[in-house]
């Protein structure tokens, strides 16, 4: 077990800081708090975490479909590449009209 330090603080009230033992196993932690908590407790972050995840889609303008797709391979606490200067540009100028396009690309000509 390690014993790690938390702060907290609520509105004008002073922080409390306390010490606490956290496991480093889940082996341990199931022993400890039992099969129930454990499996609870992760099942409560993993849902969290997915939403976050799905959120992030859904104000890039990714469809449902897509979502589902990307949900099917999607792993908790592993952050994926960000996009590049180039793949933000393309998909920003995938999504104009013709028109729009060769205006803006006409300026760089």
């Amino acid at each position: 077990m390690a014993v790690e330090t938390i702060s907290t603080k609520t509105g004008d009230l002073e922080a409390v800081v306390i010490q606490f033992e956290i496991d480093e196993a889940i082996d341990d932690a199931t022993a400890r708090y039992g099969h129930e908590v454990v499996h609870s407790r992760y099942k409560a972050q993993l849902i969290i975490d997915l939403q976050a995840f799905i959120r992030t889609k859904l104000k890039a303008g990714i469809d449902a479909s897509t979502i589902q797709t990307s949900v099917d391979s999607w792993k908790p606490g592993v952050k994926s590449r960000p996009k590049s200067a180039l793949e933000k540009a393309d998909d920003f100028l995938s999504k104009l009209t013709d028109e729009q396009r060769d205006e803006i690309l006409g300026r760089y000509s």
